[in-house]
């Protein structure tokens, strides 16, 4: 079972993060980026797989690299967390999505595709994991009730806010609706992701040693 065609996956380059960590070969012509795409294509077609960066004046370091795997490449000039999802949401189409901070190399596909479900089935604004990591998935969102939320807060003048908090802000009676997950242990660092002092030895380790690294478990990050 995969996800539906009407919802996609947004692989969200936080602004300020280099191109070339997410670009470069780290093993043989495997990049973080490239193999995050490859674990998110398990559950879903490449056409329905989004990158999302910020423009860079003069250059674009992913048009190429999107271009070659056969995803989408949405380039926005908000910088704001919440319009520069919902510019890159509602310039797809998509009636839904899954948002996964694109450092988060080995976010779990199942997951992923579980949180997609929960969202479709409850009809729900917004779904998150609860119990587990954040890293492991990402926040699913229905795309009109957040759009709904971010024209309100461009009517403040505030985009940078978290798109929970706007939902909380502008839907009245908003709860993220819960995926509960039955995973227990004691992880090997609490954030398993680029840029993390902690977390990012054991991601490469993962990456670098894996037979295949698109198929590695969340159950590898447990001490």
């Amino acid at each position: 079972m995969s996800l539906n065609d009407d919802m996609i996956i947004i692989l969200d380059v936080p602004p300020g993060i280099e191109s070339a960590r997410m670009l470069s070969p780290v093993r043989a012509d495997i990049s973080p980026l490239g193999l995050l795409i490859d674990r998110m294509s398990r559950i879903t077609s490449p056409k329905n797989i989004s990158v999302l960066v910020n423009m860079e004046p003069g250059v674009n370091p992913y048009g190429k690299f999107t271009a070659m795997r056969g995803v989408f490449l949405s380039r926005v000039k908000e910088t704001g967390k919440l319009h520069r999802l919902t510019r890159a949401a509602s310039g797809r189409g998509a009636a839904s999505f899954v948002r996964v901070d694109a450092r988060h190399v080995f976010a779990d596909p199942e997951i992923v595709q579980q949180l997609g479900q929960l969202r479709a089935e409850k009809k729900a604004a917004m779904t998150k994991i609860d119990g587990a990591p954040a890293w492991l998935a990402g926040e699913a969102f229905e795309t009109k009730t957040l759009l709904d939320a971010s024209i309100a807060e461009k009517a403040n003048g505030d985009g940078d806010i978290d798109p929970a908090a706007a939902l909380v802000k502008h839907v009245e009676g908003f709860k993220p609706t819960l995926l509960k997950t039955r995973i227990r242990g004691r992880w090997k660092a609490d954030n398993i992701a680029l840029g993390d002092p902690q977390g990012e030895p054991h991601l490469m380790a993962a990456l670098r040693s894996a037979p295949d690294p698109v198929f590695v478990s969340y159950k590898d990050f447990l001490a």
